[in-house]
């Protein structure tokens, strides 16, 4: 029997700390995925999504409420809930973000999240820093899960991530290209399908070829769908032109009239991905 007892003392604490690890996870797993919907459900919908801390009600008090006790995702427009998570278990979890994220985050229709730099939460128990979990929500709306030791856990205090400057450890946050190219390609093509970009076929020498006539609804011949869809043409025409040394005056202008029918939001958002994927804006 005494050695029973003792296997079950040395037991105890392994069990709990794998019921523990499970449940932390799982937290930090739930706000990621929400994370996640709010963006797609901004791209799905071509508008803004807010995930917030609060209730079916709507945002709570940003001075008071917390992310602990709940949140909220909704269309930002028309305060359309889309989902709603309750409580997380554990009288001593904590869950808290940095200054930006610590009242909402908001993806815009491209699935950028508006914020001015990256934020993070932290997601903690009451053993402390060493289980505790960081979701960092990027500008370009990624979001990745940490596990960090550096942070601190106590309501109040600041985050405390530091960046990593010597050899890893694997524990620190490692500063990484907020967009590769692969995902830069990627936004893109969502941005494409967004604003029903059609794919455009080339010719023996690599130059897009524009869409038959009469598949679209814009210009004398109804070639386009709309005129940032000409827009886009002609500036892929005129990267084809550049590559050949040709002449690039007329496309130019070309380009510019039919994006100067454009809303000029979703025309700058067209030139910051395109340089995002290492193919330069060819200016007027």
């Amino acid at each position: 029997m005494a050695i029973l007892g003792i296997l079950a003392a040395i037991a105890t604490p392994s069990l709990q700390n794998f019921v523990l690890n499970n449940r932390i996870r799982a937290q930090a797993a739930a706000l990621t995925s929400s994370l996640a919907f709010a963006r797609t459900e901004a791209i799905t919908r071509g508008t803004s999504v807010v995930i917030c801390p609060g209730t079916a009600s709507g945002c709570g008090d940003p001075t008071t409420t917390q992310w602990k006790n709940g949140w909220l995702v909704f269309v930002d427009e028309d305060a359309m809930p889309l989902e709603l998570h309750g409580p997380l278990d554990g009288s001593a979890t904590i869950l808290r973000g940095s200054e930006n994220v610590k009242s909402k985050v908001t993806f815009l229709y491209n699935g950028r999240a508006q914020l001015g730099k990256s934020g993070t939460f932290v997601l903690c128990d009451h053993r402390g820093e060493s289980y505790g979990r960081a979701i960092e929500v990027l500008v370009t709306g990624r979001i990745r899960t940490l596990t960090l030791t550096d942070i601190s856990c106590e309501e109040g205090a600041g985050l405390g991530i530091e960046v990593a400057t010597g050899p890893s450890t694997g524990t620190e946050l490692e500063m990484k290209p907020e967009e590769t190219k692969e995902e830069a390609l990627q936004a893109l093509q969502a941005f494409y399908d967004l604003h029903k970009i059609r794919s455009f076929k080339k010719n023996r020498k690599k130059k897009p070829k524009q869409p038959k006539k009469n598949s679209g609804s814009i210009g004398n011949t109804k070639r386009w769908k709309s005129n940032f869809e000409q827009g886009v043409y002609l500036d892929l025409v005129l990267d084809w032109k550049k590559s050949q040394g040709k002449n690039q005056d007329k496309t130019k202008k070309s380009r510019e009239k039919s994006f100067g029918l454009v809303d000029t939001t979703i025309v700058e958002e067209y030139i910051r991905l395109k340089e995002a994927t290492g193919t330069p804006y060819v200016p007027k």
